[in-house]
């Protein structure tokens, strides 16, 4: 059996949450499950004072966020296919998610980023003409890129919607570069949005 993320030391309680599907004769039915909960002082304390996040610059190298975008895929990876996704040791995969949950990055399990981190992302909606023939393998080349959030088909004079986020109009601005250049890709329109004015998410 693949390890968990976290290592549990003996006094460790661990409250499980995620969501299957299981097959009944009605069909599929969620079975709740859900997170791991950890009794660390460190990432607790952090958790508890995320005020702290308002005299820290939090800057994420690209192994931070491919780690951040594959917990928000499916946070029940355990650290052993993290590690082969990421091409990293299991011990520095586990410490990289303890250094993010201490600086206020990851504020609880699964994972939910800090709302004042979120808020200073910068986002882009970006529609794409795509050749019908290449279609899958655009899709993996924008999985593949941690800023693109999620890609929809969409009905019009374009095929898809891209959401990309980033911190700096340099990261944004290099990650439409690099959509551009995926074979396949023709035309592209992106729009930055200015404000979110609700969001039932």
């Amino acid at each position: 059996m693949a390890s968990p993320i976290f290592p549990a030391p003996a006094s460790t309680t661990f409250v499980l949450a995620m969501v299957m599907p299981s097959m009944s004769k009605g069909g599929l039915y969620p079975l709740a499950l859900s997170v791991c909960s950890l009794e660390n002082d460190a990432i607790s304390a952090s958790i508890r004072h995320n005020d702290d996040m308002k005299r820290r610059t939090v800057a994420l190298d690209d192994p931070d966020k491919r780690l951040l975008a594959l917990l928000r895929e499916d946070a029940r990876l355990s650290t052993a296919e993290l590690a082969r996704r990421l091409g990293l040791a299991r011990t520095t995969v586990v410490e990289r998610v303890n250094r993010l949950a201490n600086r206020g990055v990851i504020s609880g399990f699964t994972v939910r980023m800090n709302p004042r981190y979120e808020a200073r992302l910068l986002r882009v909606h970006v529609l794409l003409d795509v050749d019908p023939k290449t279609g899958e393998s655009v899709v993996a080349a924008l999985r593949a890129m941690p800023q693109v959030k999620a890609v929809h088909a969409i009905s019009g004079a374009f095929d898809s919607l891209a959401f990309v986020e980033g911190e700096t109009t340099e990261e944004i601005d290099g990650v439409l570069d690099a959509i551009g250049h995926i074979p396949g890709v023709g035309k592209t329109q992106s729009s930055l949005v200015l404000s979110v004015k609700f969001d039932r998410q």
